[in-house]
């Protein structure tokens, strides 16, 4: 079997890659089309080649002849590969391998329609997403099966096509394996993963976030991901880190938070980090409507509704910095038992089966 990954976006994509992993355990080839293609997140073989394709915003908006050129890139593309399958990993991709007519799966990481419905800024995001949720629903009733991260997201997609698998996106067994909690400070600990100074859509506001921090004496917090943000006490900033040393780094740290600030879409919403944060044995602190979190973390996990409630935690935590690393402990053994990509990569070989055999 031949599977071609398909993404307007490029690599390194952790998600992109595990998946592939997975279909090498078939026995497949594996190849990847898309964006720029910089480097790998695993140190391993996932693709045995890769083709960059001219992806871009007019392409990404379907404007004819951007569009039409894709699609000749694309042929090239499958005249090479000849792939019995492709597995699309956004409704951008997904689309152009529905054109194309060979049997597609399409994982939808991010819920395309919907989160383009709340960036709406101006004209030009309005047809965005007119044009998406088009391309959405066509998807949705030619696609040979679905995968998304979420039973919320599932439950919209079986409304068109019931062949829908829950796959969320987890770190692997071999990540977590070896990671062990070396937490050594005399402060508590907060780490965020992600950019606190580049824009965020209204689904992952946080101002006032960071002010936290600075004005109401709750620890440290560590900030990964952000290349722009500097260093000064009591915030803390790495920088981009590989995927990796991403685990190892958080294992340091009491305490992981997602601080978005309550929005509709959050219901929808199942970031990785949740389950980077609990592999590497930290307490995790979300947001009270992040439902996909909350159901699969349950217990392990506390919610808050505002910045508020957040500070009564910190503070909570902050004298009780055992307790904090006890239900650390906790939520690592649970989430390297429970919370692995492997656990889930029968649902994708399922998909792969409806899709290469026509099976239901």
């Amino acid at each position: 079997m031949r599977v071609l990954h398909l993404s307007h976006k490029g690599l390194p994509d952790p998600r992109i890659e595990k998946a592939a992993i997975t279909a090498r355990k078939l026995g497949a080839e594996t190849y990847f089309a898309g964006g720029d293609i910089s480097s790998l997140s695993y140190p391993m073989k996932v693709f045995d080649r890769t083709f960059k394709l001219p992806f871009g915003v007019k392409v990404n908006l379907g404007l004819r002849p951007w569009w039409n050129a894709l699609k000749r890139n694309l042929e090239i593309v499958l005249r090479v590969c000849k792939p019995d399958l492709i597995h699309a990993h956004d409704v951008i991709a997904a689309k152009l391998a529905i054109d194309s007519g060979v049997p597609t799966i399409y994982d939808d990481h991010e819920y395309w329609s919907m989160r383009s419905r709340y960036r709406i800024r101006d004209l030009t995001d309005v047809y965005r997403w007119m044009v998406w949720t088009a391309w959405e629903k066509e998807v949705l009733r030619k696609a040979a099966a679905i995968i998304t991260i979420s039973d919320e997201v599932a439950e919209r997609h079986s409304r068109v096509n019931r062949r829908v698998f829950v796959v969320p996106n987890l770190p692997t067994a071999i990540e977590v394996e070896g990671l062990r909690k070396s937490t050594r400070r005399n402060r508590l600990s907060s780490v965020y993963v992600g950019s606190l100074t580049s824009p965020q859509p209204p689904f992952r506001r946080m101002d006032g976030f960071i002010d936290i921090f600075i004005r109401r004496d709750v620890g440290d917090l560590i900030v990964i991901g952000d290349r722009r943000l500097k260093s000064s006490p009591p915030i803390y900033s790495i920088g981009f880190l590989r995927h990796d040393l991403l685990l190892k780094e958080l294992t340091k740290y009491h305490i992981g938070i997602i601080p978005w600030k309550k929005h509709p879409f959050h219901r929808f919403c199942n970031p990785n980090k949740s389950y980077e944060y609990a592999c590497a044995g930290l307490l995790v602190l979300v947001t009270s409507d992040m439902k996909p979190v909350i159901s699969m973390l349950g217990n392990f996990c506390k919610t808050f509704n505002n910045y508020d409630e957040l500070v009564s935690l910190l503070k909570y935590y902050k004298d009780d910095m055992d307790g904090a690393l006890e239900e650390g402990l906790r939520t690592m053994r649970f989430a390297k038992e429970k919370l692995i990509w492997e656990r889930f990569e029968g649902r994708i070989f399922k998909a792969y089966k409806i899709a290469s055999l026509g099976e239901t």
